[in-house]
């Protein structure tokens, strides 16, 4: 099906990155908040993009409350919230001292949680005391990590440079008016670590307490970048990240920089580019050029949105969705009145063929089906309890952080128990689903699949959960597939085809 959203918002040409971070499946802490983020701006065009949006509004009309939305991310914060301040990425851990903190998604609470506080969200004041009090310790003892880019023939260079998290942990706490003013002047003295995207943070933290000298010396004559691939854990940095948020501190800081119209071209031709993007660019990206283009916005004109010449819709100012056009028949929306009108079209589906690509890029998961000995069976009859092992590996032996496995149940099959264990279940277990440090991070539930979040590397990591078959017949059974939530160039889709119940 196809949907079609008319404003007159600027705003509305990136309802693509929007609509993403609306419909985005998952929720880790970081995810949370990048869906949230943009709520806090942009409620009525949330409102207009997610009423088309079937994976947003699947809960109930309560999801179509952008503020009620934003509420419960701050609550999610504090959820996470460890003794020490910082922010884990997943609620819930089995043993809590396998509970550790995020330094980025604990900097990226503290940014989203001041923007909030400042527009007139209620935030606890411990909540954000505490996590200020630990990015001040974080920051005062420096920080480097290592950054390598690649040559055109291949070869690497690796090269020491000032940690990103603690530069944007700088950013943050300047922002939340709790500056640490002598880590800023020591990485201002070891400007030479800084990289281009953290000279710019750094620059505009200094312009944020008054020291507009620190700012222009600091501050790059023009934006480069030598991030050649996007990072699946750390700072999780990418070329589009980095761009996106280094606009939207300088709109933040400096609005009326003069870099900022290039800045914005070069990132909107990016994103337009760009076939896929997580959940970082997506957030920064549509926060930094929904701030400017909400700056240049005015118009008084009206539409109406006809398909194959048959009025569908009228636009007379108010945020318009048409969430359902006729597909395969050419649209025209006609104008009225001074100014522009932006539209935004998504389509959703589900590919006739049913045929799923499958293939090991970076990554292989691979699904068994076992008995309650743990032989391996391909045949069932209904009420039996079935055994459903999901192995993980990086296939090039380099660790890939931030992966989701997905297994999609076939229609006769219900998740019984998603957390067995050796001793209590099946002592030929090994490796369990949770409970161990060899467990995920998380897991998911849902009434069609099962979630689980972790590391892939070169040990093989194995996860058991039981599904019980209730209903006889043949089915379509999906393929497991594990993903690297922050780089599609990490995945593995196998074991795709059908089973018969009887």
């Amino acid at each position: 099906r196809t949907s079609l959203s008319v404003s007159r918002s600027p705003v509305m040409q990136f309802g693509r990155e929007l609509s993403f971070l609306l419909g985005y499946p998952y929720g880790c802490l970081e995810q949370t908040i990048s869906k949230a983020f943009p709520q806090i701006y942009f409620a009525d065009l949330t409102k207009s993009i997610g009423a088309a949006n079937t994976y947003f509004v699947r809960a109930g009309d309560s999801d179509l409350n952008p503020a009620t939305n934003v509420r419960q991310a701050i609550q999610r914060i504090e959820a996470g919230q460890l003794y020490n301040g910082s922010f884990s990425m997943w609620p819930g851990f089995a043993d809590a001292s396998a509970a550790k903190g995020d330094d980025w998604a604990t900097t990226y609470a503290v940014h989203f949680m001041t923007e909030a506080q400042q527009a007139g969200y209620e935030v606890r004041g411990t909540l954000l005391s505490k996590a200020i009090d630990y990015l001040t310790a974080k920051t005062s003892t420096p920080a480097t990590e290592e950054a390598y880019t690649f040559d055109e023939s291949g070869g690497r260079t690796v090269r020491k440079i000032a940690s990103r998290t603690t530069i944007y942990a700088l950013y943050a706490l300047t922002l939340a008016g709790k500056p640490n003013r002598a880590a800023m002047n020591y990485y201002k003295a070891n400007a030479g670590l800084l990289t281009p995207d953290s000279r710019y943070l750094l620059a505009t933290a200094f312009f944020r307490i008054g020291d507009t000298r620190s700012y222009a010396a600091l501050l790059p004559k023009r934006f480069t970048d030598g991030t050649t691939e996007r990072q699946n854990g750390g700072s999780y940095a990418s070329p589009l990240r980095n761009l996106s948020l280094t606009l939207l501190t300088l709109l933040d800081t400096d609005p009326d920089n003069i870099q900022i119209p290039t800045l914005a071209r070069q990132l909107a031709a990016g994103l337009k580019q760009s076939g896929y993007l997580n959940t970082q660019e997506a957030a920064y990206g549509f926060l930094a050029l929904g701030k400017l283009a909400r700056k240049t916005a005015g118009s008084t004109a009206t539409a109406t949105i006809l398909t194959n010449g048959k009025s569908v819709g009228n636009f007379t100012g108010t945020d318009l969705t048409i969430k359902r056009v006729p597909l395969g028949q050419p649209v025209t929306v006609n104008t009225k009145g001074s100014g522009n009108v932006y539209y935004f079209a998504q389509s959703e589906g589900i590919p006739a063929s049913g045929i799923v690509a499958e293939g090991d890029n970076g990554l292989r998961v691979r699904r068994t089906f076992l008995n309650r000995n743990g032989e391996p069976i391909s045949s069932f009859r209904q009420n039996d309890l079935v055994v459903v092992r999901i192995t993980l590996t990086s296939s090039t032996g380099v660790p890939v952080e931030n992966v989701v496995i997905t297994d999609l149940l076939p229609a006769s099959f219900e998740i019984e128990n998603p957390r067995l264990t050796a001793a209590r279940d099946m002592p030929w277990i090994k490796n369990p689903a949770s409970g161990t440090p060899a467990g995920p991070d998380h897991f998911d539930v849902r009434d069609d699949r099962i979630n689980f979040f972790t590391t892939a590397d070169n040990t093989e990591r194995t996860f058991y959960y039981q599904v019980r078959a209730v209903s006889k017949g043949k089915f379509v059974l999906g393929p497991v597939s594990a993903d690297a939530m922050y780089s599609a160039d990490y995945r593995s889709y196998s074991g795709a085809g059908t089973v018969q119940v009887q």
